[in-house]
């Protein structure tokens, strides 16, 4: 039989053919096999540790609001006459104590009906509502100084008859956060030497970072003071030491 009969009688032969697909297919599962192992052994396996950093403070600023609220006037420009009228000299009170024009700031100033009902259940207009809310910046308070009470005392002796809180800042808030920010790194990496150790491994290059700052609770005294100051008592504002707390959490891949 010729060679090229001979070839074309095998090519037919079943059983040559299922040897081929046989090979073919098994040179794909090894081929397979070895891309899985490489992605296998190249997989990175990593491990988040948390560090905290706490910066303690004392706040030198100080913020206030107050306001003066006129009710039941007959009339809306009567409310709003003695509301204004009490105002001024609010603001006068406390630019007396030294503190600048420019850290004074209107907060809300509004005038609204007030309603009553007849013996039949109708509505009608029983008066009217003026009130007025100023932000109070006083900078550069020291720890023990009396500025913030005075203010609030005066303020009250010139006609204010509502304070809406007394909260404590720090002028330097941003310097304080990197300082919370790098204790907190510090904690994590001190973590992560001890961890390795325990876990007889090596961490490598950091994959991943987070942050978050966890505020303190502001210290935020509220009032509600509906008559001129008679005690000749201060009211005692106290800031306190505060903390800044900061928390991070930073990824290792592990050798």
């Amino acid at each position: 039989m010729p060679e090229k009969e001979q070839a074309q009688s095998t090519w037919k032969n079943p059983s040559v053919i299922i040897k081929i697909l046989g090979m073919f297919l098994a040179t794909v599962v090894v081929i397979v096999a070895i891309i899985q192992q490489r992605i296998i052994n190249n997989y990175d396996v990593s491990v988040s540790i948390n560090g905290r950093g706490i910066v303690e403070y004392v706040p030198d600023t100080t913020i206030v609001t107050l306001g003066v609220k006129v009710e039941r006037k007959d009339k809306a420009e009567e409310a709003l006459s003695e509301m204004n009228d009490k105002m001024n000299k609010v603001i006068k009170s406390v630019e007396a104590n030294g503190i600048s024009k420019n850290d004074i700031t209107t907060q809300d100033y509004s005038l609204a009906p007030e309603y009553g009902y007849d013996e039949k259940g109708a509505q009608y207009t029983s008066g009217y509502t003026a009130k007025q809310f100023i932000k109070i910046k006083i900078k550069n308070v020291e720890e023990g100084s009396d500025v913030v009470s005075r203010v609030i005392d005066s303020a009250s002796k010139a006609g204010s008859n509502e304070i809406n809180s007394v909260m404590f800042e720090a002028s330097n808030i941003e310097n304080l956060k990197q300082q919370a920010r790098l204790k907190a790194i510090e904690d994590a990496l001190t973590k992560s030497s001890e961890m390795s150790k325990a876990l007889g491994t090596k961490f490598g290059k950091i994959t991943g970072f987070w942050e978050n700052v966890v505020k303190s609770p502001d210290l935020s005294y509220q009032y509600g003071y509906y008559e001129e100051s008679k005690s000749g008592m201060s009211p005692q504002t106290p800031s306190g030491t505060q903390e800044i707390i900061m928390d991070v959490s930073v990824n290792f891949k592990i050798k």
